[in-house]
């Protein structure tokens, strides 16, 4: 998998939200000052991959929804995998929804919905269904060569 770009709103500490574009083919690093949002990047990244856009409870708003904010974060990531161009859109919380989308002909078409973008999605992975609370690297399937929570390693 290649990523290509990465959009959040109203994400954890990125409110009202950050756009990563122009992604490399071989090597991404992103830096920036303590408390900038690498972190909050990340988990937005992870959960676009990796959790369903069902997930709520009160462990689920508390990591991803900005302090005292009413709002649905939303990632949006492009990505390239076996040589094909796909997005996944995501909404938690207040607007729950999932879009995978793959791009024909230099569109985007619409492929999968709601619960069906999340199973086709991990299909694609080749990872296993997100839990409840938050994404398990063991979820990751391949991705948890590619992807490596802070402090692990």
């Amino acid at each position: 998998m290649i990523l290509r770009s990465l959009r959040v709103h109203n994400f954890g500490s990125l409110n009202p939200g950050a756009v990563i574009a122009g992604l490399a083919d071989r090597f991404t690093l992103i830096e920036g000052t303590n408390g900038a949002g690498k972190s909050t990047l990340f988990t937005a990244l992870c959960y676009a991959l990796y959790q369903k856009h069902t997930s709520a409870g009160e462990q689920v708003q508390a990591r991803i929804v900005p302090r005292g904010a009413l709002v649905s974060p939303r990632v949006e990531l492009d990505f390239e995998h076996d040589d094909r161009s796909w997005r996944i859109e995501k909404q938690w919380m207040r607007r729950k929804e999932a879009v995978l989308s793959e791009k024909i002909d230099g569109v985007y078409k619409t492929v999968a919905e709601a619960d069906a973008a999340d199973d086709r999605l991990r299909e694609l992975l080749g990872s296993r269904a997100g839990r409840k609370l938050k994404p398990d690297p063991a979820d990751r399937g391949i991705g948890e060569v590619l992807l490596v929570d802070q402090g692990r390693l």
